[in-house]
């Protein structure tokens, strides 16, 4: 009987000194959390901050872009200038062609000419705007200003 009690005893002092020692362990690890340490696993999550929108950053971003937008129709109406004026030269001398057939071949020409220059300025044109506009969505996001998506950059493709 005795080595009963004795290996009861024995074990009752075990197991306190088991539940001593991890209590004494989470207090410790809840003081150096709270002292800068590492968080335990009882430690609440931080919520995450809502970036907040600047206003200026946004004003400036919508600036570049439409100022790179019109840039690139300037660079286009004055491409589209200088077609419309060398397809004028151009077709009054094939008027100057002593035959039909060379005045018809040669008008061909010049339209088929004033074609390709044409589509080179609008995709040159189209590529500009698209940059623009991508840019621009680089630096919204950088602004915090997302919540706008009424614009479209189909109508600036379309001037």
């Amino acid at each position: 009987m005795k080595k009963v009690l004795f290996i009861s005893l024995l074990a009752i002092v075990f197991c306190g000194g088991i539940v001593l020692a991890a209590e004494k362990l989470n207090s410790a690890a809840n003081i150096s959390a709270r002292n800068g340490g590492p968080p335990t696993t009882t430690a609440k999550a931080v919520p995450k901050v809502k970036p907040v929108l600047n206003v200026a950053c946004a004003k400036i971003a919508v600036e570049r872009r439409d100022m790179a937008v019109i840039s690139a129709f300037e660079k286009r109406a004055t491409g589209v200038k200088s077609a419309l004026s060398s397809r004028i030269i151009n077709l009054k001398a094939a008027w100057d062609k002593a035959t039909a057939w060379e005045r018809n071949k040669a008008r061909l020409e010049v339209w088929k000419k004033f074609r390709t220059q044409e589509s080179v300025l609008r995709k040159d044109y189209k590529k500009d705007v698209k940059a623009a506009w991508d840019q621009y969505r680089k630096d919204k996001k950088t602004c915090y200003a997302t919540e706008e998506n009424s614009e479209s950059e189909g109508t600036d493709n379309n001037l």
